[in-house]
Formats: structure tokens, sequence, C-alpha cells
């Protein structure tokens, strides 16, 4: 029962039983073979769909593997840390993610807000370069374009915005 998070149980004497069953929500989704796993905010996967699932966003690595109802694991454990510390920082800004590709991991790439492509550049000071992207996203919210944190530095703590053209 892939759909199911977790479930409680408590007892209620003399003869009652509770179960608390809380469901898993969909929460990204990745691609393998030609069809797209959906994943739960635990990691585990939930489904697999050819259609490309809406109000997740992409996770892409260089290899994810897993069946509904188990874990989804990583073809290296280090782009799962890297993955689940981006999302944290993300999150934590409250920035919306549309996708984060790390199968180049000195040049990560997230896609944010549905405007921005944004370049993380490798994995060094990721909490401060989110937060630099928090305020970044604030000056320039109506517009679309490519942000690159790339060089970003407690020592070089700028980062450059191109606008696209429409």
């Amino acid at each position: 029962m892939p759909y199911v998070d977790s479930v409680k149980i408590k007892r209620n004497l003399p003869d009652k039983i509770v179960l608390t069953v809380t469901d898993a929500k969909e929460y990204a989704y990745y691609v393998s073979e030609n069809s797209n796993f959906i994943l739960s905010e635990n990691g585990y996967v939930l489904k697999e769909q050819s259609e490309t699932p809406e109000n997740v966003f992409e996770i892409i690595t260089s290899g994810i593997n897993g069946k509904p109802g188990e874990k989804a694991t990583y073809a290296n454990s280090a782009e799962e840390q890297l993955v689940n510390e981006l999302i944290s920082a993300l999150n934590q800004k409250g920035i919306n993610i549309d996708k984060i590709d790390i199968t180049n991991t000195l040049e990560i790439k997230v896609f944010v807000e549905g405007k921005f492509e944004v370049n993380v550049g490798d994995n060094k000071y990721i909490n401060e370069k989110i937060a630099h992207l928090a305020s970044m996203i604030e000056s320039i919210a109506d517009r679309k374009g490519s942000i690159n944190l790339s060089m970003w530095t407690p020592e070089n703590s700028q980062g450059s915005f191109v606008e696209a053209k429409e």
C-alpha cells in the first residue's frame, strides 16, 4: 500500500483498537526508462506512470531506482544527501521548486518559481547560496531569467541575473 505514509495503533481497553492512517502525498518525481516515478516526501515510490505528473517537482540525478511501495535508492548516496540538502534549504526559504538537476555536481541547476533557472555551482555553501537566492528572487520577482550563484563564496557574495528575452 504505497500511499500509506504511517499507521498508528492505539488500544482502548477493554475491546477496541483505533487505527490512525496518514496518507502519503505526491511530492516529487524522477524519470527512469521512459516512465515517471512519483515519490513521497519520505522518499518512497508511490506509483509509476507514463504521463508527466503535475504539481510535483522533478529530480534529475545519475540514477534513482525503486518500485512502488519501496524506498527509492540513489545510484550515489552523496547525490541523495545533496538533493535532500537542496530541498531542505529551498523549503526553508519558501522557494517553490520546479526541478533539481545534479547530474553535474560542479554545475548544480535548480529551476524555481516557474521563472528562474539557477546555476548553484558546486555543493559548497548551499544554505548561504539559497539564502542569497531568496533575496534575489524578492528583488526581481516579476521577471524571468537565469541566476548564476556558481561563484558565490562568503568573500564574494554576489550573484548575477540575466533576464530572459521574450
